[in-house]
């Protein structure tokens, strides 16, 4: 027996009602689907699927309602993400790939010198003193735990043919886009802001670096002409003071409110800036630092409602830090890899991706410094 569905033809008959012709359909087509509540046209259109709940184009599903005036574009709309802004996490964070596959944990050694006093090393000729001194070196270590990540991808016979009438949508490739788009997010956001539980640190969150919550307390595209060469000396003061007066920051990374309220001119006390807040900042980072590829890059992962929203921290962070695989880096000792799809009944397949990781490991933790209010 074939199913019937009495599609709007457009045309009135001599009672001025609209005819509907009858398209039968395959049970294949059918089964299991119906754009009715219970079944039945008089209960109304079934919405359950229509977070919207505007109409049967927003519902979730493959049986949508359409007549013959109805063109199905190939295109397709996607969902949209944050995507750091086009960049990559290691545009950010130092990161090494395939280095300790399988490994339970990741082990960085630390060298200390301790070469003593240049000056007992003068050679006084004639004296009794004439010992030599010594260099020796100390070793330490820091051991980073590594984590495993797996998701399958499940889809049967049903799923691909239903998808295939409906409108020629190839269902295994989207739900392999979105599996891997799953672990490109889940993964950037680890290496920001830490897990949940605490057992990844990020970047932005973490219990290694130093956090100074007095020198700034609002937004920096609210500072005056005047005030930026103080506020460019004295941030990059508490950084050179950090680490003991040793290197200088590479990159300042702040929240993306801050950093998109910068690309204008703004009045201060002093006038107007000749160019953008955000190059009149690099600049003097530029010339405060003498690195020429001193980088200000925003990031949304640093905005108050962001962390709050992910990770229950309602601060906005600034990073000032020197991008250093030797002071911080994050490992992916297996990258993003997927299994040969297997069935044991030739309907029901599935294929499991899988990847090996860790957060984010300080190994000169003071030349990472944090900033919140």
């Amino acid at each position: 027996m074939k199913s019937v569905f009495f599609r709007n033809t457009g045309r009135l008959n001599s009672a001025g009602i609209e005819e509907r012709e009858p398209t039968f359909l395959s049970n294949r087509q059918t089964q299991g689907l119906s754009l009715w509540n219970n079944g039945r046209p008089e209960d109304g259109l079934d919405l359950r699927l229509n977070a919207a709940a505007t109409g049967p184009q927003n519902a979730t599903g493959y049986q949508i309602l359409i007549d013959t005036m109805t063109y199905i574009k190939q295109q397709e709309s996607t969902q949209t993400y944050y995507e750091l802004g086009g960049k990559k996490p290691s545009d950010f964070i130092p990161v090494a790939v395939g280095e300790g596959a399988w490994a339970g944990s990741i082990l960085t050694r630390r060298v200390y010198q301790n070469a003593g006093d240049f000056e007992a090393g003068l050679v006084r000729q004639g004296s009794h003193n004439a010992r030599e001194t010594q260099s020796t070196v100390s070793l330490d270590s820091i051991s980073i735990p590594t984590f495993i990540w797996d998701d399958a991808v499940t889809y049967n016979l049903a799923e691909i043919e239903q998808a295939l009438v409906a409108s020629n949508w190839d269902i295994i490739a989207a739900k392999h886009e979105a599996r891997h788009k799953k672990f490109q997010l889940g993964l950037q956001l680890i290496w920001f802001l830490g897990t949940k539980s605490g057992n990844m640190e990020g970047l932005l969150l973490n219990n290694k670096t130093n956090i100074n919550t007095s020198f700034i307390t609002a937004p920096i595209n609210g500072l005056s002409a005047a005030d930026f060469t103080t506020f460019v000396a004295g941030l990059i003061s508490a950084y050179f003071t950090n680490v003991n007066k040793t290197v200088m920051p590479t990159h300042f990374i702040i929240p993306m409110a801050d950093f998109l309220g910068m690309q204008v001119l703004t009045p201060g006390s002093a006038g107007t800036f000749p160019v953008p807040m955000l190059t009149y900042l690099e600049t003097a980072f530029k010339a405060a630092t003498g690195n020429p590829e001193f980088k200000i890059i925003g990031n949304a992962y640093c905005d108050a409602d962001t962390s709050n929203a992910l990770r229950g921290v309602n601060k906005n962070t600034y990073a000032l830090y020197r991008y250093d695989s030797k002071a911080l880096r994050a490992d992916l000792p297996v990258d993003f890899t997927a299994t040969q799809p297997n069935s044991i009944d030739n309907f029901n397949f599935q294929d499991v991706a899988y990847a090996q990781m860790t957060g984010v490991g300080f190994y000169k933790p003071l030349e990472t410094l944090l900033f919140q209010y």
